[in-house]
Order: structure tokens, then C-alpha cells, then sequence
């Protein structure tokens, strides 16, 4: 039996904010205890996870999505490192990413034309970050948020905004985000 490939579309990011993240990474593990830390190559800012499709549905949302994300590049602001689940023991650790106006809308329509495609919508609200680790490991470990954001001088101000990705999930593998389709943003 052949399994269906899973798929979600994000802003891909650039070498150097990938090598600043995977820094960042690197000065926060003595600090915390994750099971995952997420690849290098595998930064991301996720706009919407699709899940299984089939070759067909993916060729007519890529052809909507080329003719529908008329969006300039731009910029946005990154916030502080935060977390997802219980505080003192994490299951998800990540840099925020500000929701501006332009990304929420950007991050709508690819929702929306997902949506047309059959993809179900996000129940949650949309919270705009970069994972950086998951899956809390030691137990007998705590954590300080604060204590954790306060080492955190990140280097970089914003994320400039160029490309948009379909991402193809190889869970396996390492990296295991793989972009099958890049869409430029254009002046």
C-alpha cells in the first residue's frame, strides 16, 4: 500500500536567518530539554498545514496559488522566543514572529484557496513563529520562560519576505521539510 505524500505551504526563510536560528538553538539546549531540534534546513514560518493530498489537487492549488499571491515582498518583525503547553515543561519551544496586517492576510488567502482545494481550515487561531525545538525529554527538568528570553539576543531584527513554499513532509528523513514549489513575491 502506498501512503499519500503530506503537504503545508510557508514562508521560506533565507541562509542567514536559518544560520541565525540554528545559532539561537545552540545557546538555548543546555537550557532546556527537547527530544527534537528542529534541522536547520527546516526553519519555516508555516501559513497553513494541508496534510495528505494527491498529486492532482497539489498541480490546481499550486496553479491557483501562482495566480492568486500577487503580494510584494516585506518584511516582519521577530518578537522573542516563546512557548506552546505547559509552562515549566514545554512541549513546543519558538521564536514569535509579529502578525502584522499583511501577513494575516497573506496568510488567509493561501487558507482560503487550501480551503477550495478541500484542505480543512485551522481551528486554531493563527499564531505566526519559527519552531525551534519540541517534545519535551527530561522530566525532572524545569523551565523559566523568562530566564530562556532573556538570553536571547537574536541578531536579527525582521524576516524579509520573498518566497512562498509548498513543502512536501518526508517525517523520516533530516531535513524533512522538502519545498516542491516556490512562489516569488514580486515587486
Amino acid at each position: 500500500m502506498s501512503k499519500v505524500a503530506h503537504y503545508f505551504i510557508a514562508i521560506k526563510l533565507s541562509k542567514e536567518m536559518k544560520h541565525a536560528l540554528r545559532d539561537l538553538q545552540h545557546r538555548l539546549i543546555d537550557d532546556v530539554s527537547y527530544k527534537e531540534w528542529v534541522h536547520e534546513q527546516d526553519f519555516h514560518i508555516t501559513l497553513t498545514f494541508l496534510g495528505p493530498a494527491n498529486e492532482n489537487i497539489m498541480t490546481s492549488l499550486i496553479k491557483q496559488l501562482e495566480q492568486e499571491l500577487l503580494e510584494k515582498p516585506f518584511d516582519l518583525h521577530i518578537t522573542n522566543v516563546h512557548t506552546f503547553g505547559a509552562p515549566k515543561q514545554p512541549r513546543v519551544l519558538w521564536l514569535g514572529i509579529e502578525a502584522t496586517k499583511t501577513l494575516n492576510n497573506l496568510q488567509q488567502l493561501v487558507d482560503s484557496i487550501a480551503e477550495q482545494h478541500g484542505f480543512p481550515r485551522e481551528k486554531r487561531s493563527y499564531t505566526p513563529h519559527i519552531t525551534l525545538a519540541k517534545k519535551w525529554k527530561d522530566h525532572s527538568k524545569t523551565v523559566e520562560l523568562k530566564a530562556i528570553q532573556q538570553k536571547t539576543d537574536f541578531p536579527l531584527e525582521y524576516v524579509h519576505v520573498q518566497h512562498i513554499a509548498v513543502y512536501q513532509i518526508f517525517p523520516q528523513e533530516h531535513p524533512k521539510y522538502v519545498p516542491i514549489h516556490m512562489i516569488d513575491l514580486k515587486e
